[in-house]
């Protein structure tokens, strides 16, 4: 009974342990995308659209963050 018990906790925590590493993966892959994209060199602030030959700096709202 005991076996059965270890064994049905050890199933669990390794679904757990295969999602976390699945999220992880993603974190990576946005990692590698944004070190492969071109370094911000100007920042200008505008009242409503960008400037000819910018683009939005802030595009919707980032994991973690709170509205402030």
């Amino acid at each position: 009974m005991v076996s059965v018990a270890f064994a049905a906790v050890n199933f669990i925590i390794g679904i757990w342990a295969y999602w976390s590493v699945s999220s992880y993966n993603n974190v990576m892959e946005d990692f590698k995308d944004n070190w492969e994209m071109q370094p911000i060199v100007d920042i200008q602030t505008s009242p409503s659209m960008c400037p000819n030959g910018y683009e939005e700096l802030i595009q919707g709202k980032w994991p973690g963050t709170n509205a402030g």
